[in-house]
């Protein structure tokens, strides 16, 4: 079994993950009211729903670097940005970067077992380098690029400058930047980033988010500049049986 496969199984496994994709413009928070809990079916055909969605979007507003945030801790963000970028990646020439800029909680690393490895943050001061710190993963042209062993003296990257600088640099070398960012319902600095990237996917976390949180968030990053491509309801339960759903 490859690395990648190991590390998708062990994120599925810590962040049990079924999702419904939808569009920014029918988003309404009363979706993510509790429910009676039916598992989601066909798990994988969700993040495959996930990807064609999010890159025919992308073929309209051309987005290269692309941003997951969720509104809470283990919401499944992580496992998220890990399933699209590799399912992008899968049976495709282009070359993707999934890049952790979770520097309080990242998780990257620990998917795909590289704790000892250089990574973002060794190259803060360097940012022209930051493309020694991938790591090549696979499937196809995949690699990971994890936050590295300085993550605590990175205050200055969390600069909209600096940042800036970090996704241009990128550009040059990747057809996809996707980003696993903090929760931007309880860090700034999520809100700054937003204002950077191309679009952002923000991740609810289905019957456990308060409406006004999902919605004073969502608001929070279109203030400072970012453009929601995507609302993922995570975990979300069903009222009718799965074999009703396969129908529709």
């Amino acid at each position: 079994m490859g690395k990648t496969q190991k590390a998708i199984e062990k994120a599925e496994k810590e962040n049990k993950v079924s999702f419904l994709f939808k569009n920014t413009e029918n988003f309404d928070p009363e979706d993510i009211a509790p429910v009676i809990p039916v598992e989601v079916p066909e798990k994988v055909r969700s993040y495959d729903t996930l990807k064609t969605n999010l890159l025919v979007r992308a073929s309209r507003t051309q987005p290269k670097s692309i941003m997951f945030t969720s509104l809470s801790q283990g919401g499944g963000c992580s496992t998220t940005a890990t399933q699209f970028a590799v399912n992008v990646a899968r049976n495709s020439d282009l070359k993707i970067l999934l890049a952790d800029v979770n520097f309080r909680t990242p998780n990257i690393h620990h998917t795909f077992n590289l704790s000892e490895c250089r990574g973002l943050s060794d190259f803060i001061h360097d940012i022209d380098r930051v493309n020694d710190g991938t790591v090549k993963v696979g499937p196809g042209n995949l690699f990971v690029l994890p936050v590295g062993n300085n993550r605590y003296k990175s205050a200055s990257f969390l600069e909209t400058k600096q940042f800036t600088v970090f996704i241009q640099t990128l550009r040059t070398h990747f057809d996809y930047i996707v980003l696993d960012a903090p929760p931007a319902s309880l860090f700034p600095e999520t809100l700054v980033f937003s204002g950077v990237v191309d679009g952002v996917v923000l991740i609810i976390d289905a019957g456990k988010v308060r409406k006004q949180v999902a919605l004073k968030t969502k608001n929070e990053i279109i203030n400072a500049g970012g453009k929601i491509i995507g609302i993922v309801l995570n975990k979300r339960k069903y009222y009718i049986p799965d074999w009703i759903y396969k129908r529709i």
